[in-house]
Formats: structure tokens, sequence, C-alpha cells
């Protein structure tokens, strides 16, 4: 079954990705810097586990990757969410329950969702440290770009967890008028999409063709 076979792609993708909060390509120097010290980048990687302790929020900083692979995983994740569309609009309640108990799971569960965007774009820790973490000498805030960033990921979040509860609710009641399911998952996609649309377009680019070796690995018998 087609919508199986994308949920089996998804559980792929709940797996801790690292981190790279409030990234801000201006801090940081090819020069001497007292922030990209051994000690301080170790200070901030403790901080970081102390944080991902407290909320379960955010994934293991000593892990490394790219900004395209971890972005790559976002696009992956919308391109899945997208998908479902069709399986709401003229699927039944077998369908709908199928949907909604996979929403309530990783990586669309909230504590999973959030990782994977923090892995891109949301995390106090860099894994680059010559993009020194001045958060940890009482830091800048995150510029209005990576606000905007981060309200669209809350916003994409909610909207999940709203089509989820209307899938639940027919389930129960026996309806069958799907346009406020429909409509919770539009908002959804307006919300990845807007998300993806401010990451730089070199990462952006990267990430679709990543994108590709991810769905070829995942299709593998």
């Amino acid at each position: 079954m087609v919508l199986a076979t994308r949920l089996e792609v998804l559980s792929l993708l709940a797996a801790s990705v690292p981190l790279d909060q409030f990234p801000r390509l201006d801090e940081g120097s090819r020069g001497s810097n007292i922030l990209t010290s051994r000690p301080l980048e170790l200070l901030r990687i403790q901080r970081q586990l102390d944080a991902d302790d407290r909320y379960n929020e955010l994934a293991d900083p000593n892990e490394r990757s790219s900004p395209a692979s971890r972005l790559a995983r976002i696009v992956v994740l919308s391109d899945a969410f997208k998908a479902l569309r069709p399986a709401i609009a003229q699927g039944g309640p077998s369908e709908w329950r199928t949907i909604a108990e996979t929403l309530g799971l990783p990586p669309f569960d909230k504590q999973s969702f959030k990782r994977t965007f923090n892995a891109y774009s949301d995390n106090i820790y860099y894994s680059d440290p010559d993009r020194a973490n001045v958060y940890l000498l009482g830091g800048t805030p995150p510029s209005n770009q990576q606000t905007i960033q981060y309200l669209h990921r809350n916003d994409a979040l909610d909207n999940i967890e709203q089509l989820r509860s209307e899938l639940d609710y027919l389930i129960l009641e026996q309806q069958t008028d799907v346009s406020d399911a429909l409509a919770f998952h539009a908002k959804a996609v307006d919300a990845f999409d807007a998300y993806l649309a401010l990451a730089p377009d070199a990462d952006l680019k990267a990430a679709e063709r990543l994108k590709l070796r991810i769905a070829d690995v995942t299709s593998r018998p």
C-alpha cells in the first residue's frame, strides 16, 4: 500500500539529528576567537545536552551532519505530509485512523517534529566552532528571519495536531465532511512552504538533491 510505504519512510526520519540553534553567519571569524576554544565548545555541548534532558526536543550535538542534510529531512517530511491529502479527501475511517495514528508518532509527534527542525536552525549549540556561539556569553537574540522560521515551524505543528484531532472526531462521530481536515492540512502545508522559503537557496538546492538519496535508500528492500 502506498500509504504504508510512506509511513515506513517517515519512521526513518525519527532519529535525532545534530542541531544548530539560531545560526548567525556573522558570528565567529577565521581569526583568534575566545568563543571557539575547546573548553567553551565542550561547555556548549553540555548545555545543549542538559536542555535535551529537560525538554527532549533537542538532538545530541555530538553527532555531526551538514546543514543541507538536516534541511533535507525537513523537505522529505514536508513531501510526505503533502502526500497524505488524497487519503484524507478520498479515504474513509480506516485511512483516517492510519493517518491520525501516524501523526501521533515520530517524526510527527511534537518532540520529534521539533528535533527535526531544531537540527537545521533552532539550537543554541553550533557544530561549527568558528560560528562562535555568542549566546553562551549572554548571547544575541535570533534574527527576525530566524524568529519567523520558528513561528512557521510552530504553525505547521499546531495544524498537524489540529488535523489529527479532526480525524479522530470524524471517526468517533462517524462524520464524512472532511473540509475542516483538509483546511488544517492546507495550513500546515503553507507553513512548511513558508519555512523552507526562508532557507538559503544553496541549502535548499542541496537538500533537494539529498532528498532523492534519502528516498532511494528508504525505498530499497
